[in-house]
């Protein structure tokens, strides 16, 4: 019998409970040796949810089990194929049609009707835990926020550390001197988000550690700087002020002349897309918010007001000198920071340049590629290599068919799909039925019905999700192909009214990007790149001290 072996973890929890890769295959190795299969290939998914089919592993299986001769597709456990039922009976399905079997170690039943049955249970016990440990996670979160205890994820916030034995945060004496040093630097003597980020680095203070880079930057983002300043786990807040926000048997443990800050918990949702990975979601009302005491960071309220006051009252000044700046938002510096605007010289003498804002911010170490660029002829450059493109009709359409053409193909893939998601709602309706006549014929009790019909419904949600897949890829498709119209008709506009806002809307439609290193420029569009070659180069480049 030949087998191909399928292992897939979504999260490092996973691994450690005994469901890494390498514990996963060497367990259907041992399983087929010890029946006398034959392993055609081993594939695996590492960090992909078992709550969609998008996964590269999983497509290879898929086609290879197309392309014939493999008898078993075997894993550790049914969920790890997937944790939709419905998913299981696609693939079920699918693979049945090329005489192939989907099994997993610890199957019940076998062939039977009864097996048959068994099996699906085990889908529907797996879906279960998976969202009973999500629940239990998230209500064991929020107790523990509500009974005064902060609940680490990530790294702490800047000048605090977080201490396991008491469940809170405590002052770093390390490094919230230097959050104490913005404050004042900002709030109290006056000095822009810039020149404080230009002071920490001046002194060679890092910014906090990540998992990528534990020991920090030696670059500030002003953003941060922004952040630190909003955040009130610097503000401190009477016991008058925090009782009213925590629960009376939190209250009891503070003490009554002592100041606090606030780390809050639970103001934003959590969004799972398709592929199963969460995301930040919007802020929540703000009764929802649960506060968690924290020990005071020692700054003075007033600074913290003087800075809060500050950035609220504060606005960036235009520097665009009024000039309508053609390629704002789209040109790119080589380091992969955006090419700002800047304005020099005086009265009747006015230059207009683009400026790499890593370079203009952080000096020549920070940007090996920083330099001014000519506006005027950077902006001329660009228009006519897209004159040369978007002026010949016939480029233009063959360069936007590739594209059609390659979101077609992912189409034919999704398609791959549909009938046996449309036997699914078939089957749906049948079972929807069956269930009727059931508890019309007293067989089946309301409850029983309401739980049958509320997992049908669950089912068909799930199928009308991947239904959706392909037809937003359709709707993509006639997107592009009126964006390929549009692109014509568009160019013809600009040519014979050279508007301001004609040419803006164009740019940002077919998605222009332009990005230089001071000798090179490279221009991509919805079509894909720009040969500018027969483009007369311009000299761009000012070098300035």
């Amino acid at each position: 019998m030949k087998a191909i072996l399928y292992a897939r973890v979504s999260t490092r929890g996973q691994a450690e409970k005994g469901y890494s890769l390498r514990q996963q295959t060497e367990a259907l190795r041992s399983h087929t040796e010890a029946n006398g299969m034959k392993v055609l290939a081993v594939v695996t998914d590492d960090g992909y949810s078992g709550m969609t089919l998008d996964r590269p592993g999983l497509d290879k299986v898929r086609e290879l089990v197309e392309a014939g001769g493999v008898d078993v597709v075997l894993a550790q456990d049914r969920d790890r194929f997937a944790r939709e039922p419905a998913f299981h009976y696609l693939l079920e399905t699918e693979f049945g049609k090329h005489g192939t079997k989907l099994t997993a170690i610890n199957d019940w039943g076998g062939d039977s009707p009864e097996g048959q049955l068994l099996r699906g249970i085990q889908d529907q016990v797996a879906k279960y835990e998976r969202v009973l440990i999500t629940e239990r996670t998230r209500r064991g979160k929020l107790r523990r926020a509500k009974e005064g205890k902060v609940v680490p994820a990530g790294t702490p916030p800047y000048g605090f550390a977080y201490d396991s034995a008491t469940g809170n945060y405590r002052i770093d004496e390390a490094t919230m001197p230097v959050v104490r040093r913005i404050f004042k630097l900002y709030g109290v003597e006056g000095h822009s988000l810039h020149q404080v980020k230009r002071a920490l680095e001046a002194d060679g203070i890092r910014t906090a550690g990540t998992t990528k880079n534990p020991g920090g930057s030696k670059y500030w983002n002003v953003s941060n700087i922004r952040r630190i300043i909003l955040h009130d786990v610097y503000k401190p807040h009477t016991y008058q002020e925090i009782e009213p926000l925590v629960s009376p048997d939190v209250a009891t443990k503070l003490v009554p002349n002592k100041l606090y800050g606030i780390s809050w918990y639970n103001r934003r949702g959590g969004v799972t897309n398709e592929k199963g990975r969460r995301t930040r979601g919007a802020e929540k009302p703000r009764e929802d918010h649960i506060a968690v005491p924290i020990p005071d960071s020692g700054i003075p309220r007033g600074w913290v007001d003087s800075a809060r006051s500050r950035l609220k009252d504060s606005s960036r000044p235009s520097k665009a000198d009024n000039k309508f700046w053609e390629l704002s938002g789209h040109a790119f510096c080589a380091c992969g920071r955006k090419l700002v605007s800047r304005v020099t010289g005086g009265q009747g003498h006015r230059y207009h340049y683009y400026v790499c804002s890593r370079y203009a911010r952080d000096g020549k170490e920070a940007c090996p590629h920083g330099g001014w660029w000519n506006a005027q002829k950077l902006e001329r450059r660009v228009f006519r290599a897209l004159s040369e493109v978007a002026g010949t009709p016939d480029l233009v359409r063959e360069q936007f068919q590739d594209w059609i053409d390659e979101e077609r193909s992912k189409l034919r893939d999704l398609e791959r799909d549909v009938s046996g998601w449309c036997m699914q709602l078939d089957d749906a309706a049948r079972r929807r039925e069956k269930y009727q006549e059931m508890f019309a014929a007293e067989a089946m009790s309301l409850d029983e019905l309401k739980t049958k019909l509320a997992e049908l419904d669950q089912r068909k949600a799930v199928v009308e999700r991947e239904l959706d897949r392909a037809t937003n890829s359709e709707q993509r498709i006639g997107e592009l192909e009126r964006l390929q119209a549009g692109t014509l008709t568009g160019w013809l506009a600009i040519q014979e009214a050279k508007g301001e806002e004609i040419l803006r809307d164009f740019y940002r439609d077919t998605q222009l990007k332009v990005v230089t290193d001071g000798k090179e420029v490279e221009i991509t569009w919805v079509g894909g790149k720009v040969d500018s070659q027969n483009v007369a180069p311009v000299s761009t480049l000012v070098t300035r001290r």
